[in-house]
């Protein structure tokens, strides 16, 4: 397969990671069909959506970029969801296939703040002056 395995978190349960693998293997049927050479760079976990950064590894011209982020469709047929749920987009650090995580949670805010340190220190220093 093209697609390179990306390991996930540790803290991934059994069923994500199988998730993840399986997802991949669609992933890489789709782009071998299309002719197109890619690597899987990495999968992103977030509450509610999975992002796999991609890279086309061979030909990454202008042309194969857009046939690859035109592909939404065969994506979502490969991974049984709807195309409205597939996003694909172009960034600096690679072609983005987002998909709805397979078990979404709610973020609380707890999470938020020990994932974001730096942004909500200021939040707690400053009392309320409404």
């Amino acid at each position: 397969m093209l697609l390179r395995h990306s390991t996930p978190p540790q803290s991934a349960p059994t069923g994500l990671t199988a998730y993840i693998a399986w997802a991949d293997r669609q992933i890489g049927r789709v782009i071998v069909a299309e002719h197109l050479h890619a690597a899987l760079l990495r999968v992103i976990e977030g509450p509610t959506i999975l992002t796999f950064r991609l890279r086309l590894t061979r030909d990454a011209t202008k042309a194969n970029i857009s046939r690859l982020l035109s592909l939404d469709g065969a994506f979502a047929h490969a991974l049984r969801i709807a195309a409205a749920d597939v996003r694909l987009s172009a960034t600096a650090e690679g072609i983005l296939l987002q998909v709805p995580h397979p078990a979404p949670w709610t973020t609380t805010a707890a999470q938020l703040v020990s994932a974001y340190p730096s942004r909500s220190a200021h939040l707690s220093a400053q009392p309320s002056t409404v």
